[in-house]
């Protein structure tokens, strides 16, 4: 059947005291939980007409246009990222819309989005089942009594490129007090420098920060004047966006300084005793 009513824009406008745009009218339907929009026209009679096949209870809706707008963070993604997406959604009239239902559409997921409050949504996915390359994503905005709007974006998902540290020390053993030079070097997986990484080198839970002094070769320094007499472990460790962590360690022998005041008593001492014992001899010949 077609149901149709005829939309005197002028006398409409005059009771709602308000303008009203006739191509934005359509038919809804109760479904016993919310209004269903069908597609409706003004004919050329100036009759609002739609098509049905069944007895509902009726209204007529200005469907008002929605539109979303989205960012994404961070804007440039790699694989194991988790993402956050912030939703706008207005009216025509550039007015807040909330109580939305947003959602986002990405590789046959869907994030549902929440609402803050005044127009805003948020929803966060993460990435770590997406390959490298180009994706779709869209998101749609619904709200009864609103057109639905739907924004496509294209995302593009980057892998993560293994990261490879090689270090040393100089001096490898120290005495206590030594300053001992940490160097690294970074390559990635094609064997080309790595720089701007972030590089730090950590030992008796102190961590210093390895400077860049070339591209892919970090420098830094550590005090032994803290570090007891032993063996220690140093973990140097570089990290970088869009890369692997990597990870490697060296081993640091420290030993204790000895003044060299007490060297001095002690060879003096010896010299004493040397010649004491050699006039001894020479007066038991005599």
């Amino acid at each position: 059947a077609t149901i149709g009513l005829y939309i005197n824009e002028t006398l409409l406008e005059s009771e709602l005291k308000r303008d009203v745009n006739v191509s934005r009218l359509t038919w809804i339907y109760w479904d016993g939980t919310r209004w269903i929009p069908v597609p409706s026209r003004i004919n050329i009679n100036g009759y609002l007409t739609a098509n049905t096949t069944h007895l509902s209870i009726w209204s007529i809706a200005e469907i008002i246009p929605l539109k979303v707008t989205v960012q994404l963070t961070p804007e440039t993604i790699i694989q194991g990222d988790t993402v956050t997406i912030l939703a706008t959604v207005k009216d025509n009239a550039g007015e807040n819309v909330a109580g939305a239902t947003v959602k986002a559409r990405i590789n046959n997921r869907t994030i549902n989005l929440s609402d803050l409050g005044g127009g805003n949504y948020r929803g966060t996915f993460r990435t770590a089942d997406l390959k490298e390359g180009r994706y779709n994503m869209i998101i749609t905005a619904q709200k009864a009594g609103y057109k639905e709007s739907q924004l496509s974006q294209i995302i593009t998902i980057k892998a993560v490129i293994p990261l490879q540290i090689t270090a040393h020390l100089s001096p490898d053993t120290a005495t206590q007090g030594d300053l001992v030079r940490v160097s690294a070097i970074l390559r990635d997986d094609k064997g080309n420098p790595v720089k701007e990484a972030t590089v730090t080198a950590t030992i008796d839970d102190k961590t210093i920060r390895l400077s860049e002094i070339e591209k892919g070769e970090y420098q830094g320094t550590i005090d032994t004047s803290h570090l007891k007499e032993g063996t220690y472990k140093i973990i140097i460790t570089a990290q970088k966006t869009g890369y692997t962590t990597a990870q490697t360690s060296q081993t640091l022998t420290v030993k204790t300084m000895i003044p060299w005041k007490i060297y001095g008593g002690i060879i003096a001492a010896i010299t004493i005793i040397i010649i004491a014992a050699a006039i001894y001899t020479l007066r038991r010949r005599s």
